[in-house]
């Protein structure tokens, strides 16, 4: 039930984000959705950090490393 907490808490704040970077951006991306990159990209690189250091650890909760992309 936690994980299922973490999950949600962590969706409702990567949701926020994307919405509030692309109201940001739009005066600068009338024709490409550059809020949409740049969270994905930021995104990305959060995911690649935080994988890295659960699995120096080896605390990762999921079987494979490339699941934790399907958690976000």
């Amino acid at each position: 039930m936690i994980e299922t907490f973490a999950v949600a808490t962590g969706g409702a704040f990567g949701s926020g984000a994307r919405y509030w970077v692309a109201l940001w951006l739009v005066p600068w991306s009338r024709t490409l959705p550059l809020g949409t990159i740049g969270i994905n990209i930021v995104g990305s690189v959060a995911i690649s950090f935080f994988g890295t250091l659960t699995l120096a650890r080896g605390s990762s909760p999921s079987p494979r490393p490339g699941s934790m992309a399907m958690r976000c």
